[in-house]
Parts: structure tokens; sequence; C-alpha cells
């Protein structure tokens, strides 16, 4: 037997891919991601998600008490007085509740005259 020749040239690559190997098995689950935020989104008129809040409450005026003060604390407070609000009487739909002393962290809600335990309310958004 004689001695082994010399490695021949290299042939020209191929155009054609080869075949698809099998699909690989499932990774392991991700971490669960935070717990989004528990209240209403506010969207803008286009549809944009805004950064303001919205905060609802109320209270039954006292016998013979046509005024009650709100104190917005924490994250219900607004960062400017440009928040608007809806005021009811829901006791009376005739009445008509106004707002006075209007801050950032509260305001005073009003009803024309002591109505004998009305039951005021207000939804405020900005």
């Amino acid at each position: 037997k004689g001695d082994k020749g010399d490695t021949g040239a290299t042939g020209a690559a191929s155009t054609v891919a080869g075949p698809k190997g099998d699909t690989g098995s499932q990774g392991i689950q991700g971490l669960k991601g935070d717990t989004g935020p528990a209240y209403v989104p506010v969207y803008n008129t286009s549809g944009v998600l805004t950064s303001a809040h919205t905060v609802t409450g109320g209270t039954d005026l006292a016998f013979n008490s046509h005024s009650a003060n709100f104190t917005l604390s924490g994250n219900a407070a607004f960062a400017t007085t440009s928040y608007v609000c809806t005021l009811t009487d829901s006791s009376n739909a005739a009445v008509a509740v106004t707002m006075t002393n209007k801050a950032t962290n509260g305001f005073t809600l009003n009803v024309p005259s002591a109505n004998n335990g009305d039951v005021i309310a207000f939804t405020c958004t900005g």
C-alpha cells in the first residue's frame, strides 16, 4: 500500500439550504409581571392615555346644613386646580350643588339652603 495522497480542492458552496431541524422544547415560563393600577384610566379625545385621575365621594348633609368640606389626601389630591367635577344632589335633582374653596387638596360643596339631610356627591377628574 502506498502513501496517502494530497487532499483535493474544496468544492463550490451550495445555494440550497439544508433541511429544517425539529422545533426545540418550550422554555421555562417567565416571571409574573406587576399588577396594574386599580383605577379607571382617563383618555383624551384622541384616545391617548393621560396622567389624570378621578376621585369620587359624597356625604349626607347634616340636618339644617347646606355645605360639606372634603379633603383630598395622598393620591386623591390633584397637582393643580384645573380638575373638573360633576356635582349632584341625589335627594333632590332640582337642587344645584356648587363648589367653593377649590384647592388641590380639597373643596367645599354647597346647596342653596338647608335641605334637611340631602345626599350630595362629586366625581372629579384632572
